[in-house]
Parts: structure tokens; sequence; C-alpha cells
């Protein structure tokens, strides 16, 4: 277990992830390793709502108020995928100070909307473009121009 319920929160690592929300799909690059991610349903959720310090409990507060459905070991679900993110080094995980700085902030009541139905968050990763995301477009291509890498002989 890496999230700590009450004494740590998590979010997005912003120094080494690029992240980008399209039709309800969140597509993630790591631009560290060249690996990237897609995540949808309640895996997109908990993504976008990483965007601001969250705590354990209001991830499982906003699944529970935006889908329809969710199992009684939500709160393990919620864990489990919060641990596939920090593994991947997605996120980042601070301890929760009691004082300016590092606070998570609350969740919106935002307008009632129809709930979504439940499906257990999983974080779909792909390599395979790893080679072409790493490369320098402008020191790492031949004379013929992005997209073609240069050889390294």
């Amino acid at each position: 277990m890496i999230l700590n319920t009450n004494t740590e929160w998590a979010r997005i690592d912003n120094a080494s992830v690029l992240s980008q929300l399209i039709d309800e799909e969140v597509f993630i690059i790591d631009i560290r390793l060249g690996n990237y991610y897609s995540l949808s349903g309640v895996s997109a959720a908990i993504w976008e709502a990483l965007r601001s310090p969250r705590r354990l409990e209001e991830l499982v507060q906003l699944v529970q108020q935006d889908f329809s459905g969710t199992p009684d070991d939500l709160p393990t679900l919620i864990q489990s995928f919060v641990d596939d993110l920090a593994a991947e080094n997605l996120i980042t995980v601070q301890a929760v100070h009691n004082g300016n700085g590092g606070q998570p902030s609350t969740l919106s009541n935002s307008k009632p909307v129809e709930k979504q139905p439940f499906d257990a968050p999983i974080l779909e990763k792909y390599s395979d473009m790893q080679a072409l995301l790493l490369v320098d477009p402008i020191h790492d291509v031949d004379e013929r121009g992005w997209p073609t890498i240069a050889d390294e002989s």
C-alpha cells in the first residue's frame, strides 16, 4: 500500500508526465521512459481528480458520487489503482501537512449528473512507441527530418 488513507495525498507528477482528456479517455505519456497509457471510466475520473492533491478517502467519495453500482471493496480497488500509478511514477505521494502548502483541496459539489456504471479502475500501459517518443526531433533525426530517426552508427 503506497497511499495511506489519512496521512498522505497523491497527485499527478507534472514534471515527468503529460496527459490529455479526449472524449472521456485520458492519454498519458511518461516523457522519461516513453511509455504511454490509456484510462477510461473510473480510471479517467480518478486521474482527472489527481490534478489536485487527493487523499484516498476523497477518491472513494468521488467515485461513489459519480458512478453507480460501486462495490463494497471500492477503497481496495482504488488503492490498488493508485499503487499502480505510483509504481509507474505517474503520480507523487506526499505526507499531508497541517499548515500552508501541501493541503489537499476539497471536492467540489458540482451539479448532479446521471451516474455512469462502475467499472474497476485499470491502467493500460503501452511501450510499443518508446523509441519514437524518446527521440529528440531536433538532434536525433537524419537529413530527411522528422520522423526519420538517424542511424546511431
